[in-house]
């Protein structure tokens, strides 16, 4: 079914009556194992789809729409093992006709899995699959102006063990597998697919009832293969050596604060130390209102394979107006500074790129039961350095889980 006539039959039946599905799960397997029908409607607007600072031969200007049908099964919500399983598949449609060829199915699969039998160890695993055809400001300025989507699929597993050794006294060892893929490798850029693996390790000790402290360690290696032939190309270690806190002063703030020395390391040589740290804080204003800050500085890596030194510094802003709508506010600061990897294919570090980004996200959510979602949201985000880029997107959406 075209999402373009998909859309508004899903909107008619939410306008029709929001009470209509059952209050239990669509289906039951035995006494523990439910099973949940989702679907999501959404139509979104943007004015500059590519993130062009040129007009090209292909309009920016781009409507899609988009319809998100899916399963959700649920199993153990009381008990001490609980899982989740949800399937869903992304159809997406471009109302020009010379963007159709940009039509699209896009794929996610999430899994998550808890063990909490009361005693001093907690287990909790999860795995994931998303296909995106996204670009971003990033992106652009460090491959240039591609009058294309670029296609990509992230999957990551992740399994986390945590043990009370005391009253006060927990540690909690991990481990991490994460891949991007990118698809359809456009003319002159540089892309290339990536596969790492890392082991985090985190001690923490609750000093008093509002002060717990503890140190964080984290080593993990990324392989860079080539995404024509999906070779090996090279890779590069990351390792984190840092501390931890977390403090509440009062029932309504909240801190969070990490911080420590962050090594990146290139299988050909080059070296690169830097300060890593992030700060989270959280403070309820009144019963509806709550605001939080964070700013954080860490190495990651770019779709080119370069890795960037960047500092993310984001506000928030979030209100329940009533018992069921919210608005949320948002604004955020980026500044990246990419070593650039001359030719990520045979590579070596040449000089770097600062990257710098702001961005601004307006939300209006309603919630009439817990069937039905409504949103509307606005977001603007602008490349500051070293080409300026300015998109502006407007979005409606409806969903249905039942």
């Amino acid at each position: 079914m075209k999402t373009s006539v998909a859309l508004p039959l899903l909107l008619g039946a939410s306008l029709l009556n929001a009470a209509w599905p059952p209050d239990s799960p669509v289906l039951r397997i035995g006494s523990e194992l439910d099973l949940f029908l989702t679907a999501k409607a959404r139509a979104e607007y943007t004015d500059n789809l590519f993130y062009r600072a040129n007009p090209g031969a292909l309009p920016d200007q781009a409507l899609s729409l988009e319809l998100t049908p899916g399963l959700d099964f649920q199993y153990g919500k009381d008990l001490p093992l609980s899982a989740s399983l949800s399937f869903a598949r992304t159809y997406v449609d471009y109302l020009d006709s010379e963007l159709k060829p940009l039509d699209d199915e896009q794929d996610a699969i999430a899994f998550s899995a808890n063990y909490d039998g009361g005693g001093p160890l907690l287990v909790s695993l999860g795995a994931s699959y998303v296909e995106t055809a996204r670009n971003n400001a990033e992106f652009q300025a460090l491959v240039g102006e591609l009058a294309t989507l670029v296609r990509q699929s992230a999957a990551s597993q992740s399994l986390s063990l945590t043990y009370g050794f005391t009253e006060k006294l927990s540690g909690t060892l991990g481990a991490r597998n994460t891949s991007v893929r990118y698809y359809d490798q456009p003319v002159g850029s540089t892309l290339t697919n990536s596969q790492g693996f890392g082991i985090p390790l985190d001690l923490r000790f609750k000093s008093t009832e509002k002060l717990v402290v503890g140190l964080s360690l984290d080593f993990g290696t990324t392989d860079i293969h080539d995404p024509n032939t999906g070779d090996f190309r090279w890779s590069y270690d990351r390792s984190f050596y840092g501390v931890n806190l977390s403090y509440q002063p009062t029932e309504k703030l909240q801190g969070e604060f990490k911080a420590g020395l962050q090594s990146t390391e290139y299988d050909f040589g080059s070296k690169n130390d830097s300060p890593s740290y992030s700060i989270g804080l959280t403070h309820s204003i009144t019963d509806k209102l709550d605001q939080s800050l964070s700013i954080g500085q860490e190495a990651t890596t770019s779709p080119t394979g370069s890795v960037s030194d960047a500092l993310r510094v984001s506000y928030g802003l979030n209100h329940a107006n009533s018992q069921a709508w919210r608005s949320s506010f948002r604004l955020s600061y980026s500044d990246a500074s990419v070593d650039q990897v001359v030719n990520p294919l045979t590579p070596s570090v040449g000089g770097s790129t600062d990257v710098r980004t702001v961005s601004l996200a307006l939300g209006l959510t309603y919630s009439p039961d817990d069937h039905w979602s409504f949103g509307a949201n606005y977001s603007l985000s602008r490349t500051l350095d070293p080409v300026d880029y300015n998109v502006n997107q407007v979005s409606l959406e409806a969903s249905l889980r039942w």
